[in-house]
């Protein structure tokens, strides 16, 4: 049985890590739109006024989907 160029093998394994490379950066840009989303939504900002701190979401997803204002 011949054996597959080193080429051959070196171009696989680039495939291979390439393949695993974009899979955490999917990964990673799921985690990432779900943390915009909750941003959006004002999950985890506190609004100080006059000392007294304001939650603007308490992660509750609300019943109408809210517009931002961006």
């Amino acid at each position: 049985m011949e054996r597959a160029p080193e080429g051959f093998e070196q171009l696989a394994g680039a495939l291979l890590e390439m393949q695993q490379r974009m899979q955490a950066l999917i990964a990673e840009n799921r985690q990432l739109q779900e943390e915009l989303a909750a941003l959006r939504r004002g999950v985890g900002i506190v609004v100080v006024v006059e000392g007294q701190p304001f939650l603007l979401a308490t992660g509750v997803t609300p019943s109408a989907p809210l517009r931002s204002p961006f």
